[in-house]
Order: structure tokens, then sequence, then C-alpha cells
């Protein structure tokens, strides 16, 4: 981990892994909507689907948490890692 990273990971690990999985859950649900519906808007679909808008929000959701819990649980280590390698020195 590079001395970047680590200090921006300083940053994310005072908002705690609940609210940094939030985003990245809301992170997936904003860009998959956002991309299947300019895909639809390309071929000229311009009806708003409530059915898919939920099916799209539990799977960006689920997506984005399982995404945001690896993130955190590889960036801990890493950093950790890094806090270890620091004091051996």
């Amino acid at each position: 981990m590079k001395q970047k990273e680590f200090r921006r990971w300083q940053n994310y690990r005072k908002i705690g892994q609940l609210k940094f999985t939030l985003l990245w859950a809301l992170y997936f649900i904003i860009m998959l909507n956002v991309v299947i519906l300019g895909a639809n808007a390309i071929k000229g679909n311009f009806a708003f689907d409530i059915d898919g808008f939920f099916i799209r929000l539990i799977i960006g959701g689920l997506f984005g948490a399982f995404s945001g819990v690896m993130m955190w649980k590889t960036n801990e280590r890493e950093y950790n890692n890094h806090l270890n390698n620091s004091d051996s020195i």
C-alpha cells in the first residue's frame, strides 16, 4: 500500500464499515440504473419500468454491498500489513 493510498484509507476508516458498504451499495444502484436507462434511451425506449427499477435496486444493492464488504476487507488487510511493516522497520 502506497503512502497516498494509506492516507486515503485512513479517511475511509473514519466513516466505518457500515457506511462504507452502504455507499458502495448506493453507488452500484445509481450506476446500474443510469446504464440501463441510458441504454434504453439510446434504443428509443423512454418509458420508465417500475418493476425493472425495483429489480435493479435489489441487484445493485446486493452486488454493491458485497463489493463494499470485500473492498473493506481487502483494504483493511493491506492497511494492517502496512502498519506492521512500518513498525518493524
